[in-house]
């Protein structure tokens, strides 16, 4: 039986990530300090997806263990949709609402 994908939405608000690239490697980093997430990638358009799968896989773990209604609760976020049961979990994606902020480069970052 083939999985049925769909997509929750977590509403946040104000959910920064704050980027820049390094002068002296080329490389973008993205840190989320709400979420505890930082990424790397080449470029601005790779950088932008690795926080968005970032975010999705991270909500997507919390799903599969049990944790995710906590995690919201904690952080005073919430589903816009029912979630499912940790069994349920498989072909679920989400959304997650967040702002790319890009600071200047560094020359030694």
């Amino acid at each position: 039986m083939p999985t049925i994908e769909h997509t929750i939405r977590i509403e946040i608000q104000n959910l920064n990530w704050r980027t820049e690239m390094s002068r002296k490697t080329g490389v973008w980093v993205g840190i989320c300090d709400a979420l505890r997430l930082t990424v790397q990638a080449d470029d601005w358009a790779e950088l932008c997806e690795m926080m968005n799968e970032s975010m999705d896989l991270l909500f997507r773990d919390l799903l599969e263990t049990g944790e995710i209604e906590a995690y919201l609760r904690k952080n005073g976020w919430k589903a816009a949709a029912r979630l499912p049961s940790p069994k349920q979990a498989k072909g679920v994606r989400f959304d997650v609402p967040a702002n790319f902020i890009q600071e200047p480069a560094r020359a030694t970052a």
